[in-house]
């Protein structure tokens, strides 16, 4: 069963793996094998440890301890090594498998990555820390030392990072910060010039754009510091400029690698972050600088001091010591669109968020009471009415006194952070959704809501591929209009049929960012369809599975043209990938079910027992057939030792000795093979069983599934098999049969003893087809010749008949029938069987002279019957022909002769005289003794002839005859006297069931029809007494009969007349008087011609 549902394990996208109640490993799938590159053997045991990062093992092991205690579901986050040697973070999800009695009966492990969303936290995280520095003053140097360590941290390619800092006098990088960079390579790069062959770095601060360099050792760019960078272990520079908010390149940010190679894709996802915040560092400290500067100068020049605070990059303000603004800087006044007069007091105020108006005038009394340096976030208005949030940082000045004299402030733009600790709240949020099995249609709704919150004015729709990877389903979509969803579900997955669907189709992102010029989608009229929608632009990305198979598409709508700007971009890749880990984890969930319910099936439909039992001998899985078989109820065995349960008292003591050997010494006499074994069952009855054991491949303790069968009816078959082998060899004898086989390559010939006796030779003579030959009766070797052929030309098999000349000139008959079958080599074999049917011959040719006897009787015995009837039909033409020769005379002897007139009475004579011969010869070929010949019979036409020698009986006996008889009626094969000696009897028949009848018209039907396509039928129909329902296969048997007069050999000779001719005969009573009685025979194309001709 294990092996059975191994496949399915395999085949789920995550990695996966199940473990006994004691939490022993059974079985580790291939994903999980692929993914670490151990075997499933190496990983068995202590063996998956090696792959869990040391820092996270002791955990990895108290959640285990703490789940096998408690018997409850689990989670856990760890670092798994792969089979590169890089670790990546899983969520591993531990449930308990528990039967329907509650009993643990083991665990499944679901390990799914979650190393983009732990780098997307490790990110967040370190850009908090970095915007905290940055709010806190920390100095920049460790500031941009930080984001250093942080991108070595997340990108594993990267063994050092730089940030080197423009000298805009003089066009020159100098060192920031550097870590980890070898000291000997940054002294020497230390202040060079920019240009375009200036290195990654001063090429990329050069044009304004990042520079990659694959290979140092080759890269033309590094011409002047390859030497320096080679002999520090630098062999690839991905470096990019480090912009200020007004577009000027302020530095660069740099990363190295040891080895030759590129940046991923999330590798440029860091980069992009790390370098924004590198900015907002540079350009913090530059503005702290010259607040510094612009207040060192205060007393000496106010004007050049309002210059300078007007041109630092952040909101710089003042107020006075009871708190109210007395001076607020340009950038200040520019970002709200408020003027100086219209800000200052409390009037600021305004510009405060709604949610956050209450709030916010407490903190800033709360700095004010403290009179020390403070700070507090708040979301300012813009002019555009959009709300983006700031670090407020407040610092006293103070007199020569103590006493504070003015308050300086800064406001720090720190939107991006607080968007990227609601990002990550929310993915942390989904993530606990996909752990905690919610539906994927929730998880993906509460995916679009948080998008929509974050990158506000937007709708946001996910739409799946349907399985057969044709359509795109409805995934989700909770603030788009219904009508617009069902009009992209169901939609083709191609080019033509909108964003998504190309997206998915081309599994790359698409952007439309205005539908109202948009060219693509023409053929689907999707852009009118959207547009009437109230929307203009969508950017799709396709939604892909660990393995690269697309899942779906992601997208972003806006009622507005427009292109994603970075933070879109970040959020897409973000929210994609949670999307795709969902929709994998709901495949593997409905996977997973599929495979247990798979399981149960199996179980439950397999026709043999099925025991399973842990190292204990204890029984943890008693399927149906075992609970048919052995009359336990499963509840009642499971955890009861197996020996108690279906072994008999006498065989316990050895099953326990033996299960003992095996555990103690590995030595198996038993498991992996087929055995035979008493068994007991419920009610103490014992029975034969086979049995075959398997140990379950597992580390710690082994289990073993056991697969039993009841073979009481195979015993008793097989002891009825060797009485029956027994009575072969005596049968063959008094049967007269004996076997052989021919090999046709080799043309060795093995006989029976039974066939050297039929063949009168010598036992042990070599038999070949020469000898063979020398028996056969010379009329026969052309048959036996065709066979040789037909056998040498590889037929099935064959069966023929054939004669042997005995040395005493007796003649025997031999049967021989022959099966060819094929041994392991592909060498053609025939089995047969040969019965001297001499004597079955000999009776066969008396009972055919007896039965054609019997047949002419039964046509005489019709004949007395006929006889007034005979005699009518003959002396009518002979009364004419007296007659007319009479008148032939007297026109002759009249004077003048009557010429005339007697040749017209001579002509009436011949006709007569014709007619009467008709007579005679229907009834010589109708009562003659002569063998029986095969042509083709019209049934009407015979039935007419028949009706012809009978109908003045019928009409003496008062019978109405009523012929039926279908025109265009097909011709059957036959002997046609002997169709007609049937009809004869059944006509006759019928008449003398209404002689007794004076209370009704004796009414006689003969009718013929077609019946179905491949017969013709006759039908005889009276209404004479009739007979019971009871006796109706009676009327057929030899001599039986209703009549006080009869012999009960017409109808029985009707039957085998009409078998012999391949057909069918019944009689039934009718609904009223009387009863029916019919024929059908095959149609001449439809019937075995030959064969009818050989049976009759």
């Amino acid at each position: 069963m294990e092996k059975d549902l191994s496949w399915v394990i395999d085949a789920l996208p995550e990695m996966v793996w199940t473990a006994r109640p004691d939490g022993s490993i059974e079985h580790l799938n291939q994903h999980w094998c692929t993914y670490t590159g151990l075997s499933r053997d190496a990983g068995r045991g202590q063996g998956w440890q090696a792959v869990v990062h040391p820092s996270d093992l002791p955990a990895v092991s108290d959640a285990l301890r703490i789940a096998l205690e408690e018997g409850e579901p689990y989670r856990i986050e760890n670092r798994l090594r792969g089979a590169d040697g890089s670790y990546h973070w899983f969520l591993a999800t531990g449930s308990p498998i528990r039967d329907n009695v509650g009993k643990l009966t083991g665990w499944c492990v679901l390990q799914s990555n979650i190393d983009h969303p732990k780098r997307v936290e490790a990110l967040l995280a370190g850009e908090k820390r970095a915007l905290e520095m940055i709010a806190t003053g920390e100095s920049l140097y460790a500031t941009l030392a930080t984001l250093c360590l942080l991108m070595e941290e997340l990108c594993p390619a990267c063994s050092c990072c730089s940030t080197l800092l423009l000298d805009p006098e003089t066009n020159r990088l100098w060192h920031a910060a550097s870590p980890n960079v070898p000291s000997a390579y940054t002294a020497a790069i230390d202040g060079f010039a920019l240009g375009p062959n200036a290195s990654s770095c001063g090429t990329a601060a050069y044009y304004g754009r990042q520079v990659v360099a694959s290979d140092i050792a080759v890269d033309p760019r590094w011409t002047e510091f390859r030497d320096v960078a080679l002999e520090n272990g630098l062999r690839a520079c991905w470096s990019t400029p480090i912009f200020s908010q007004q577009g000027g390149v302020l530095g660069t940010f740099a990363l190295f690698s040891a080895q030759p190679g590129l940046p991923t894709a999330a590798d440029q996802e860091v980069i992009a972050q790390l370098t924004h915040l590198a900015s907002v560092a540079i350009e913090r400290e530059r503005a702290q600088m010259s607040l510094m500067r612009a207040l060192d100068e205060l007393r000496g020049s106010s004007g050049r001091l309002a210059a300078t605070i007007d041109a630092i990059p952040g909101f710089v303000w003042s107020a006075a010591p009871d708190g109210s603004v007395d001076f607020l800087n340009k950038q200040w006044c520019d970002y709200t669109g408020v003027s100086l007069e219209g800000g200052c007091g409390w009037d600021w105020q305004a510009t405060i968020h709604p949610d956050d108006a209450a709030q916010v005038p407490a903190q800033w009394r709360s700095v004010l009471e403290s009179g020390q340096s403070g700070e507090f976030e708040v979301r300012l208005r813009r002019f555009d009415g959009t709300f983006r949030w700031f670090l407020i940082r407040a610092v006293p000045l103070r007199d020569e006194a103590g006493d504070i004299v003015k308050w300086y402030g800064l406001n720090t733009d720190i939107e991006d952070r607080r968007q990227a600790e609601a990002v990550l709240a929310g993915e942390k949020r989904l993530l606990e959704m996909v752990a905690g099995g919610h539906a994927l249609s929730e998880v993906l709704e509460a995916l679009c809501l948080l998008v929509e919150d974050t990158a506000s004015g937007c709708y946001c729709s996910v739409f799946l591929v349907e399985p057969d990877g044709m359509r795109l389903g409805h995934g989700a979509a909770p603030s788009l209009p219904p009508s617009f969803v069902d009009a992209i579900a169901g939609r083709p997955v191609c080019v033509d049929a909108g964003p998504s669907a190309m997206a998915a189709c081309l599994n790359q992102q698409v952007i439309s960012t205005d539908f109202q010029s948009e060219t693509r989608w023409k053929a689907s009229e999707w852009c009118p369809m959207a547009l009437a929608h109230g929307l203009q632009a969508c950017w799709s990305i396709p939604i892909s599975s660990t393995a690269g198979r697309v899942l779906g598409s992601f997208a972003i709508y806006y009622d507005k043209p427009g292109s994603p700007l970075p933070i879109h971009q970040r959020l897409i890749a973000q929210f994609t990938q949670i999307a795709g880990i969902a929709v994998e984890r709901a495949q593997s969930d409905t996977i997973l079910k599929r495979s247990e319910a798979r399981k149960s099936a199996i179980l439950d439909s397999a026709l043999d027992c099925i025991v399973t039992i842990d190292h204990d001998s204890r029984i943890v899985e008693f399927n149906p057939a075992a609970e048919r078989t052995f009359g336990h109820r499963r509840e009642e065995v499971v955890g009861e030792r197996l020996a108690d349960v279906i072994i008999p008292p006498p065989l316990r003591e050895k099953h326990e000795r033996g299960f003992a050997r095996y555990l103690s010494t590995g030595e198996a006499r038993v498991i992996g093979r087929r055995v035979e074994m008493t068994a007991m069952r419920a009610d103490g009855r014992e029975f034969p069983a086979e049995l075959a054991i398997t140990r379950i491949q597992s580390d710690g303790p082994p289990s073993f599934t056991g697969y039993l069968r009841d073979i009481t009816e195979r015993k008793k078959a097989e002891e009825e098999l060797r009485r029956s082998e027994a009575f072969l060899v005596q049968g063959q004898h008094l049967s007269r049969t004996g076997s052989f086989s021919w090999r046709v390559a080799t043309g060795e010939i093995t006989w029976s003893d039974q066939l050297y006796r039929m063949f009168e030779f010598d036992k042990g003579i070599p038999v070949t087809l020469e000898l063979i030959g020398t028996r056969v009766h010379p009329e026969d070797l052309p048959l036996m010749s065709n066979m040789i052929e037909r056998a040498l030309a590889a037929v099935a098999g064959f069966q023929y008949e054939h004669r042997l000349l005995m040395p005493d000139n007796s003649i025997k008959h031999l049967h021989m029938v022959a099966h060819g079958t094929r041994d392991k080599d592909g060498r053609l074999e025939y089995i047969g069987a040969v019965q001297d049917v001499t004597e079955r011959r000999s009776s066969e040719e008396a009972l055919s002279k007896a039965r054609a006897e019997l047949t002419h009787v039964a046509r005489v015995t019709s004949l007395g019957t006929l006889t007034a009837s005979i005699a009518h039909e003959v002396n009518q033409p002979l009364s004419g022909i007296v007659t007319n020769a009479s008148t032939c005379l007297r026109m002759l002897a009249a004077e003048p002769p009557n010429v005339e007139g007697a040749l017209e009475t001579a002509r009436r004579t011949i006709r007569d005289a014709n007619r009467a011969s008709d007579v005679i010869t229907r009834l010589r070929a109708l009562f003659s003794k002569k063998d029986a010949a095969t042509e083709l019979v019209d049934l009407n036409e015979a039935a007419r002839e028949v009706i012809a020698l009978s109908v003045h009986k019928l009409r003496r006996d008062r019978v109405i005859l009523q012929p039926e008889l279908a025109d265009g009626l097909p011709q059957v094969l036959g002997d046609r006297v002997q169709l007609q000696q049937v009809i004869l009897n059944l006509l006759m028949n019928a008449s003398d069931a209404m002689n007794g009848i004076d209370d009704r018209a004796r009414r006689l039907i003969i009718r013929t029809e077609r019946e179905g396509r491949q017969c013709a039928r006759l039908t005889v129909q009276d209404v004479g007494v009739g007979f019971e329902p009871q006796v109706a296969e009676k009327l057929f048997e030899a001599f039986y009969t209703t009549k006080g007069d009869g012999m009960g050999i017409g109808l029985s000779v009707s039957r085998s007349i009409i078998e012999r001719h391949l057909g069918r005969i019944w009689a039934a009573p009718n609904e009223g008087p009387g009863a029916t009685f019919a024929f059908s025979l095959p149609i001449a194309e439809e019937s075995g011609g030959s064969e009818i001709t050989n049976r009759v």
